[in-house]
């Protein structure tokens, strides 16, 4: 090839070079334009009516409080799928990153359940055979811009639709957040809790299953955060102490119960006041069961463990046992009129409470009043003479003492300077 040849195909070569260069920048450009994954975030607050109670029932007020550690979802309305996922914080307040490559119809929803939180494991559903979450959702939004963030707003579950399953997940999160309290960790995943409701099941009682880990709650007990929170003790109890409740029917002036019973009973009552004496609620010490109608009023029934506010004692009631333990954590500066004042100088004795449930009575391997005490006694807890001051003031005389040595009755001699005459039938 001669120079001029050469120079000719040269010239050529770079004159292709230009026209290449801006074919690929046109397909860079190209890529450039091509709908990516452009991240939004939608932002918003969720949360839920309750109605407030007192010893006489429903106040009739009514008032919208945080929905709490629940799982959020920003959902595609036409394919249903999931596109982003959080939860709310302690204000119900909530961010979801989602990432959507083209504009879509979409909405927010709130579920009753905690999966999304690492520390809670709760999930409040319909029934057990259709095992339906319950939600509360924004409206949808046409097209949305995927480079826009999304504002939601406040939403709210209203009474007599999602709120009464967002007030029970509510309770619920409370009664771990108390556990969380007494034990310095939460149950974890291993340890999850379901509670069914729903309005119209026919479900007409509340009561706890410990094989499968889940609270039924009647139809009419949705706002009903003393039934909640004592359902939730018989899962504490159960799963992280020592439960051997015979279960079956009991009543709270029954003073003839099976001593396991009793025992399980009055802790769950316990535990629910406690909750709420711990999250700072007016009248902890009152339990209330009403009847679910709207308006206020409603009761059903009312009890005061301060007190107790019904003739009870002994360790085979309920009620008396509950109020024995309630003795021990509650505080006389939360205590006003018209309800009873403090009887007793103990309050705060939480964490000792559940040393003995948790690390004594598995040990002692009996779940009843009399080996409740006989762990703290043992494990030498402070102010060991006002415990016993409580105990025997509810008719539960476990100290030690010279007429019995052995905890037998052979041995104590008899007080009475003359012999003892037979019943008769007019006794």
């Amino acid at each position: 090839m001669n120079r001029a040849a050469r120079r000719t195909v040269v010239a050529a070569g770079k004159g292709l070079r230009l026209p290449l260069l801006l074919l690929m920048a046109c397909l860079l450009a190209a890529a450039i334009s091509l709908p990516a994954g452009a991240d939004f975030t939608a932002s918003g607050t969720f949360l839920f009516e309750d109605r407030p109670f007192d010893r006489d029932g429903f106040t009739g007020e009514h008032i919208v409080l945080p929905i709490r550690r629940a799982d959020v979802e920003v959902v595609d309305l036409q394919t249903q799928t999931v596109l982003g996922t959080g939860r709310t914080n302690e204000y119900g307040a909530f961010q979801v990153d989602v990432a959507l490559a083209v504009a879509r119809t979409i909405y927010v929803r709130c579920l009753t359940t905690t999966g999304d939180d690492p520390q809670l494991n709760l999930r409040v559903k319909n029934d057990t055979e259709e095992q339906s979450l319950y939600s509360v959702a924004g409206p949808p939004v046409p097209s949305h811009d995927p480079w826009s963030d999304l504002p939601c707003g406040t939403l709210t579950a209203a009474a007599g639709g999602a709120g009464e399953a967002f007030n029970i997940l509510d309770a619920a999160v409370k009664a771990l957040e108390y556990y969380h309290a007494l034990a310095g960790e939460y149950p974890g995943p291993a340890w999850s809790l379901t509670l069914f409701w729903r309005n119209g099941a026919g479900e007409g009682s509340c009561w706890y299953d410990d094989v499968y880990r889940q609270v039924i709650l009647a139809d009419n007990a949705g706002y009903d955060d003393s039934v909640i929170l004592h359902e939730t003790g018989h899962y504490i109890q159960s799963a992280f102490a020592l439960c051997q409740n015979p279960g079956g029917m009991h009543y709270v002036t029954d003073m003839n119960q099976d001593s396991r019973l009793a025992f399980s009973e009055g802790w769950a009552t316990f535990y629910s006041s406690a909750v709420r004496l711990h999250h700072q609620e007016p009248a902890p010490q009152v339990y209330v069961r009403t009847t679910g109608s709207s308006g206020p009023g409603n009761l059903d029934f009312s009890f005061e463990l301060e007190g107790p506010s019904l003739p009870v004692f002994g360790s085979f009631n309920e009620l008396a046992v509950g109020a024995c333990l309630w003795d021990l954590v509650d505080r006389s500066h939360m205590e006003a009129e018209p309800y009873q004042l403090d009887d007793d100088q103990l309050s705060g004795k939480d964490l000792q409470i559940w040393h003995v449930m948790s690390a004594l009575l598995p040990g002692i391997g009996e779940a009843t009043m009399e080996a409740f005490w006989d762990g703290w006694s043992a494990s030498g807890q402070e102010q060991l003479i006002g415990v016993q001051d409580i105990f025997c003031g509810l008719g539960m005389e476990y100290a030690d003492d010279t007429w019995e040595p052995g905890d037998t009755r052979s041995p104590a001699p008899s007080s009475w300077g003359w012999p003892v005459p037979s019943p008769s039938p007019g006794w």
